[in-house]
């Protein structure tokens, strides 16, 4: 099915080679890919799986609304030009050789929004629904796009410092980059005047509840399907991650006990984890000695997967650091680690382990690697089509931060909290979109919780608002491999039977969670 889209549709072949370019394409002949996924005739289960969802009734509604601040195609450009590390990239030139096609963007994304304001007679979505398709946000997640839509062009000195080219090399890609950012900021500004009418609309509107619930369950049931390749028992899945919420908090009170033992465990959880915030010794000094910590993480973690346990690398990871206060902190992308140390005031020694292996080895680097690097038949697949896969990639990605050798408790620490983070997304996700309840009370919530600032809290729950599903993606993804281990009679993550099953895990490449259920025989997935 893929080749026959990338034949009709001219996009990318090469699966190290997709970009946001092709994202673009397939937009625009929709109706050409929707026949072709309509019409092959598969006999492969997981091609015939990846077909039935693309193709569910539910997936005309759920396209329309991920459409947004958070998610969207201008997003996906700004991802590669507003990293100045990508202009020297092959998805860099891809993206210039058509930059034309960028121009575009605004009228795919504002004939979805019309359906919302003006009810437009689209014969696939109810009229019921169409209806309600408006509620799905509210004013304060429109505005929070209209004031993120026009981001800050790159800084030349910053690009022709990091960049390793020659000087008149290095002036070609600028003038590319000057050529790329015009047709990127005339679609932006757009793209900020639709946004501005779509706030003329939803003002004088009270939406307090937003999300799926609004709509249907079943798009909420059928989005965390899409996310995770697998149907999930909603109230099963809430009443477990409520529960390992407990065991979770109740381990962490442990290991602060153990650091701090001092510490009064009587007082509430933030005030508890405040601890770590205000420990100087948690802190770093320079950002001379936050990057020598990671560095040396990484190399850790390389000599002890890569060259003791033999996991299969193909390109080295790079670990990019970048001062950027308009860019997130962490992310991978293509052999890279970009950490973003503009505010390593706030940045704590004990989180470096865990996003580390987080991140890079043994997760998504190698992981993402080995997918880029090794002939599996569904990996250009799942290279187009990987929203179902994200169970597993992220999921892969948690668990990972639980395969550390010769950690410290402080060190375990930053792997509860983390995982704590992940759980509280369950939660809340459901609160949203299952059960109605507003952003307000689900920020009330996931504060008594974190460390994370209000603000940070409210960006992160309406990210959720966003992406129905996703973020619950990370723990069931984990919870899975958890259970893979308990079907090997296996109670030690880091035992040599484990690590076997990992490096065969990672080679057969990401699945639609349900698949790999069924590999593993695991049939009972939230009991308490």
């Amino acid at each position: 099915m893929i080749k026959k889209i990338i034949k009709n549709i001219n996009t990318q072949s090469n699966i190290k080679l997709i970009s946001p370019i092709d994202e673009i394409k397939l937009a625009l002949k929709s109706d050409i890919l929707y026949n072709i996924i309509h019409t092959y005739k598969s006999k492969d289960s997981i091609e015939k799986y990846v077909q039935k969802l693309l193709l569910a009734k539910e997936s005309n509604v759920m396209d329309i609304i991920l459409d947004n601040y958070f998610n969207n195609l201008l997003n996906s450009i700004y991802f590669i030009i507003g990293n100045p590390f990508s202009i020297d990239s092959k998805i860099f030139d891809i993206i210039y050789q058509n930059r034309h096609l960028i121009s575009n963007i605004p009228s795919l994304i504002t004939n979805n929004y019309d359906i919302f304001i003006y009810n437009e007679e689209y014969t696939y979505i109810s009229d019921s629904i169409k209806k309600k398709l408006h509620q799905f946000y509210n004013y304060n997640c429109i505005l929070r796009w209209y004031n993120t839509v026009i981001p800050k062009k790159l800084d030349k000195k910053s690009y022709f410092k990091m960049s390793s080219l020659s000087i008149q090399q290095k002036k070609d890609k600028w003038d590319k980059y000057n050529l790329i950012w015009d047709e990127y900021i005339s679609a932006c500004i757009v793209m900020k005047k639709y946004i501005k009418k779509l706030l003329v609309f939803y003002k004088p509107l009270k939406i307090k509840s937003v999300g799926c619930s609004i709509l249907d369950k079943k798009y909420y049931l059928y989005q965390i399907e899409s996310y995770l390749g697998l149907k999930v028992d909603i109230n099963k899945l809430e009443k477990w991650a409520l529960h390992d919420l407990n065991r979770l908090i109740n381990q962490m009170k442990t290991y602060l006990k153990i650091v701090y033992p001092n510490i009064n465990l009587n007082n509430n959880f933030k005030t508890l984890l405040n601890k770590l915030s205000q420990d100087n010794n948690n802190k770093f000094k320079s950002k001379n000695e936050l990057i020598q910590l990671y560095t040396n993480i990484i190399n850790k973690y390389k000599k002890i997967y890569v060259d003791i346990l033999k996991f299969s690398e193909y390109d080295n990871v790079n670990l990019v650091i970048f001062d950027n206060k308009s860019l997130g902190g962490g992310y991978y992308y293509l052999n890279n680690f970009y950490l973003n140390i503009n505010n390593y005031q706030k940045m704590y020694k004990h989180t470096v382990e865990s996003l580390v292996l987080h991140e890079t080895i043994p997760g998504h680097h190698l992981q993402i690697n080995n997918m880029l690097n090794t002939k599996n038949k569904y990996n250009l697949l799942f290279g187009y089509f990987n929203s179902s896969t994200i169970g597993f990639i992220e999921g892969w990605g948690l668990f990972s931060e639980k395969l550390g050798f010769q950690q410290t408790a402080l060190d375990k620490i930053g792997q509860l909290e983390y995982e704590i983070y992940r759980t509280l997304r369950i939660i809340i996700d459901i609160g949203i979109h299952y059960h109605g309840k507003s952003p307000d009370e689900m920020s009330d919530f996931m504060e008594q919780h974190l460390t994370m600032s209000r603000t940070e809290i409210e960006n992160e729950i309406y990210r959720y608002v966003c992406t129905p599903g996703q973020a619950i993606a990370y723990k069931v993804g984990d919870h899975i491999f958890h259970k893979i281990l308990q079907k090997n009679n296996i109670t030690d993550v880091l035992d040599p039977n484990a690590i076997q099953l990992y490096k065969q895990l990672i080679k057969n490449g990401p699945k639609p969670l349900k698949f790999i259920c069924k590999d593993y025989n695991i049939t009972s997935l939230f009991d308490i």
